[in-house]
């Protein structure tokens, strides 16, 4: 059933309604709360909506359950960026290339981060 939840979520996202994102994997958190999936499509509705400590709090949660998501740890990387968490995304950037190394946007986005902070 959570998947039914995690597919219309897809498809919101898809269609730029994040909100209904949200709410939809939201209802699929709410039937399996040990979903990833769900933590991380819902971070990224967040993301989307600027929404970046609720963003952050799902990311954390997706990793919680899956540790080797290096996905999850690029996005809740780019949010620490957008809060001027330079530190933050430097440390989440570098576990997503420790996790997968042919990530290469990881390398670009940990870049500008070390300039920020120069």
């Amino acid at each position: 059933m959570a998947d039914a939840y995690i597919k219309s979520g897809n498809d919101c996202y898809n269609s730029e309604n994040y909100q209904g994102a949200i709410d939809d994997y939201t209802q699929a958190i709410n039937i399996d709360p040990n979903c990833a999936d769900a933590y991380l499509g819902r971070g990224n509705a967040c993301y989307e909506l600027k929404n970046y400590q609720g963003a952050i709090a799902d990311y954390t949660q997706a990793i919680k359950i899956d540790p080797n998501c290096a996905d999850a740890y690029l996005k809740r990387g780019n949010a620490c960026y957008e809060l001027k968490n330079y530190q933050g995304a430097i440390a989440d950037y570098t576990q997503a290339i420790k996790i997968d190394p042919y990530c290469l946007n990881v390398y670009i986005i940990k870049e500008k981060s070390h300039d920020r902070i120069k």
